[in-house]
């Protein structure tokens, strides 16, 4: 089995008293990162409207997004990759909501947050090297007591 370190933005001031908001999965080794993706949507809080981009060593490997329901449906964001072949096991999930800033970024009529997030995080990559969480997150679950 294959050992995943997931860690995510907290939400609310309640998600920061217990954080670290981290947790194990185990996958054998032939799973994919869809098969990640679908278990993460499990993971991160059911909200409505939010987009969640998956990070594994300074690579988006995935968006997590809900609609109006809190329902959570995933997108790839490169072909399918074997778990086993992740450059890290660690991963973090970090959190976007309408209001989230994307100043001085243009996007299309009606972009939904996805589409924005893609476009902001495009430009930035265009503009200069990102400050954004790097990937390596230590293994939180180190942290992390049951």
């Amino acid at each position: 089995m294959i050992r995943i370190c997931a860690e995510r933005d907290s939400v609310c001031m309640g998600d920061d008293v217990t954080a670290p908001n981290a947790d194990y999965f185990f996958f054998p080794p032939d799973n994919t990162t869809d098969d990640l993706l679908l278990s993460l949507c499990g993971y991160v809080p059911h909200m409505k409207n939010v987009v969640w981009e998956v990070i594994c060593n300074k690579q988006i490997i995935g968006y997590l997004f809900s609609d109006e329901t809190g329902y959570y449906q995933y997108e790839s964001a490169g072909s399918c990759e074997i778990i086993s072949e992740l450059p890290s096991h660690s991963i973090f999930c970090k959190y976007y909501y309408e209001s989230s800033d994307f100043s001085g970024n243009s996007f299309p009529d009606g972009a939904t947050l996805l589409e924005r997030i893609k476009v902001s995080k495009a430009q930035q990559h265009l503009t200069e090297d990102s400050d954004d969480f790097d990937g390596d997150i230590h293994d939180p679950c180190l942290r992390f007591q049951r």
